[in-house]
């Protein structure tokens, strides 16, 4: 009895064991039930994220094909524009090389003509002078001779008893004659004509050469302008494909401070050094620019994409759209342009119903943690600089100069407040805050 006692007693707390080794392996399998829903759903939700994600991609390798199509055509054109300019710069240099050749050339014509002239002017004044004397030496012989036959005259008049007025007249008037008929043109008088006439040619043709010539000075000049502004835009735009923007402002600004007659070339200077001053922060000065390019260059749209951005980065979505329009319809149509450039257009059209603030620190290019000696030293800055009075020597309309001093002093309205600034920095956080 005692033994199936002791035996009934392990039985049961064998029984109990198992029980509680059922129980874990309950919650166990529950456990691995509950991991593989999970697992399912996470498998699921991978699934579709993976079908967004190569979506993404293939719609990112369209894109990237695009854009290294757009690449690969850009580059092609380039070549052909540097082709070009080197071929016109060859053609200008063997024009200029033909004309300084046909100059010299003139040149010692001219010279040689100078040297004739100078003999032939010599001769003149010799046969002039020759003329002179012999003129006189007849006058005084026919002179002589008038006052002896009019003496022989007198002597016989007297003896005869008849006035010599009108003989004394006539004798005159004969000699009067002589003196004409001595006067007519000689040889040598139509000798002396020529020679001044071909010296008046040599002066005109003379003339002409010096007048040619400054021309070539001219035309010299305006080649080494445009080679040293060529050297300086190439040093730009290497500095900002290095991440220098402000060696590549520097060198931009060197461009332009030479006499630029290519009014294309000078507009694609404008908006080069535009594109350095987004990257520095400075949007309003990048948007003078860019409206300084479209009024070199009303067909050069890439200037349009340009402002768009700075406008878009003082929060001027208005502008902004208006530009990218103008910018799209140029490109072809909404159809015709990449996807990221149509998303992009489609987000400022939408920004731009709405009645947003400018960003009065990304006006004035400051930093939210600027001090109000920095916000009015940049104020007094830019105010001077866009000032509508103090614009006509900086290549920039009224009305835009009216535009932007507007929008800077507006933004130095709220950040010299310090009320103002406090509202503004605190919707601004609140905004980002509720974006995130």
């Amino acid at each position: 009895y005692n033994l199936l006692k002791q035996e009934v007693a392990k039985t049961r707390e064998e029984n109990v064991a198992l029980a509680s080794e059922l129980k874990k392996s309950k919650s166990i399998g529950r456990e691995i039930l509950d991991a593989r829903r999970s697992a399912r759903a996470a498998l699921s939700e991978m699934a579709t994220q993976n079908a967004k994600l190569t979506a993404m991609l293939v719609e990112r390798k369209q894109e990237i094909r695009e854009l290294n199509s757009q690449l690969d055509a850009s580059r092609k054109r380039e070549g052909r524009e540097a082709t070009g300019q080197e071929d016109r710069f060859k053609a200008y240099e063997a024009e200029i090389e033909e004309l300084r050749e046909r100059l010299h050339a003139e040149q010692r014509r001219s010279r040689d003509l100078e040297r004739g002239a100078a003999t032939l002017r010599q001769r003149y004044q010799q046969q002039q002078q020759q003329a002179q004397s012999e003129a006189s030496d007849r006058s005084e012989a026919s002179t002589q001779s008038d006052f002896g036959r009019a003496g022989v005259l007198d002597q016989e008049a007297s003896s005869a008893g008849v006035s010599t007025s009108s003989t004394t007249s006539g004798f005159s008037s004969g000699s009067a004659g002589s003196a004409q008929t001595d006067t007519r043109e000689t040889p040598k008088t139509q000798r002396i004509r020529s020679f001044q006439v071909e010296n008046d040619r040599l002066r005109n043709e003379n003339s002409k050469l010096k007048s040619a010539q400054q021309e070539l000075q001219r035309h010299e000049e305006r080649q080494r302008q445009r080679g040293k502004v060529e050297q300086y835009k190439q040093a730009g735009n290497n500095a900002y494909n290095a991440g220098n923007y402000k060696d590549a402002q520097a060198h931009y600004s060197t461009a332009l401070s030479h006499k630029v007659e290519d009014l294309p070339m000078k507009a694609v200077l404008f908006c080069n050094r535009s594109a350095a001053q987004i990257k520095m922060g400075k949007y309003i000065d990048a948007i003078a620019d860019c409206t300084r390019a479209m009024a070199l260059d009303r067909s050069y749209n890439r200037a349009y994409q340009r402002r768009a951005e700075a406008y878009e980065k003082i929060g001027d979505y208005k502008s902004a759209s208006r530009d990218l329009e103008r910018y799209v319809r140029s490109m072809g149509g909404y159809e015709r342009v990449p996807s990221e450039l149509r998303r992009h257009y489609a987000m400022v059209q939408r920004r731009a119903t709405r009645d947003g603030q400018l960003n009065p620190y990304f006006v004035l290019g400051l930093g939210t943690s600027a001090t109000s000696s920095e916000i009015k030293t940049i104020y007094r800055k830019l105010a001077l600089k866009y000032h509508p009075d103090k614009t006509s020597s900086q290549d920039l309309e009224k009305n835009v100069a009216e535009g932007l001093f507007k929008i800077i002093s507006e933004a130095y309205t709220v950040l010299s407040d310090p009320d103002k600034k406090a509202k503004y920095d605190f919707h601004t956080h609140r905004r980002a805050s509720t974006f995130f």
